[in-house]
């Protein structure tokens, strides 16, 4: 018996097995209404040579991983003061907001999280914020409209 070996990943088992069956079913099936008969093949034929191939399938842990990264704790005062989105982290407990609207802004950081990336010398901010800083200072209140984003993903659930 002669092996062909198909690696796929764990999710991918199921489907390929399935698929596997059908379209080598599909294929023979074509194969004989394309080849067989003006040949003189019969289909029981087709399908005893196609069974000496056994198709196997490998599993292989889905995404496996490259490398690990190791982050390095950065002292609070060795730290790029950029907000970053941080998925969207909103404190909910840290402002007030009345129809919707802020009425008061009581602690900068409860919008986002703070870069984790070492600063500079001589700067506030990493070499990526130092060029392009949008969400603003992590230990300055925000403007409104990056409130806004913040308050659309968590509070009302847009974007």
């Amino acid at each position: 018996m002669k092996n062909v070996s198909i690696t796929t990943t764990t999710t991918m088992q199921h489907i390929y097995n399935k698929m596997l069956q059908e379209t080598q079913h599909k294929l023979l099936e074509s194969i004989y209404n394309d080849f067989g008969i003006s040949h003189g093949i019969e289909f029981e034929q087709l399908v005893s040579y196609a069974n000496q191939y056994k198709i196997t399938t490998q599993l292989e842990e889905d995404n496996p991983p490259k490398h690990k990264i190791k982050r390095k704790n950065i002292p609070e005062d060795q730290r790029c003061q950029a907000r970053i989105w941080g998925d969207g982290y909103l404190d909910t407990k840290h402002y007030k907001k009345y129809n919707n609207k802020i009425v008061s802004k009581l602690n900068p950081s409860a919008f986002g999280k703070q870069c984790n990336k070492k600063k500079n010398k001589d700067d506030i901010y990493c070499t990526s914020h130092a060029n392009k800083l949008v969400h603003g200072n992590y230990y300055l209140v925000p403007s409104d409209t990056v409130i806004g984003y913040y308050l659309a993903v968590r509070v009302v659930g847009k974007f």
